[in-house]
């Protein structure tokens, strides 16, 4: 759950749909609050823990997904204290050019891993076609072909991110 700084940001979720107005700093017109920041107070995925873990290096094994071949994306994440420690490491996927609304950011899969202090794994994600598909206005559960960003953190905030694209087979 994402945890409002106020009760006037309620219902407040982490996959919400985009706007069309972004905040911006000193910038008048925009989607967001005068008194208050617009996000939450802990976003969606967030987790107290006396280790620390730093995510690097995200890496696809292709830029272009297809229904036939799978796409996989592997992450490094590392214990940067001297504490043992669980960590949740979250992928998030967003549908940058779908012909109705998508939200930002959708949780597709996660992992948990232990680390001891200092150690460092590489933790891998298989992205598949069906992992990209909506419901869209002819009520079919199906990707669009486009741009796609890959998105893998602690929580949907602190992140790091990759772009996909899907095309077709016969495209190739």
């Amino acid at each position: 759950m994402s945890f409002p700084q106020a009760t006037g940001q309620c219902p407040i979720y982490y996959n919400h749909y985009n706007t069309g107005r972004p905040h911006v700093e000193n910038f008048r017109y925009v989607s967001r609050y005068q008194d208050i920041p617009t996000e939450s107070y802990y976003p969606f995925g967030y987790g107290l823990s006396y280790s620390h873990f730093e995510y690097t290096n995200l890496k696809l094994s292709s830029n272009k997904i297809t229904p036939k071949s799978p796409v996989t994306v592997t992450v490094q994440v590392k214990n940067n204290s001297e504490v043992a420690g669980k960590e949740v490491v979250q992928l998030y996927i967003q549908d940058l050019v779908a012909n109705s609304v998508r939200p930002v950011k959708e949780l597709k899969a996660f992992k948990k891993v232990y680390l001891e202090p200092w150690e460092e794994r590489e933790v891998s994600f298989e992205i598949t076609v069906d992992m990209l598909a909506f419901w869209n206005e002819k009520l079919e559960y199906k990707p669009e072909e486009g741009e796609f960003k890959v998105v893998v953190g602690s929580n949907v905030r602190d992140t790091i991110c990759g772009m996909l694209e899907l095309v077709d087979d016969c495209c190739l």
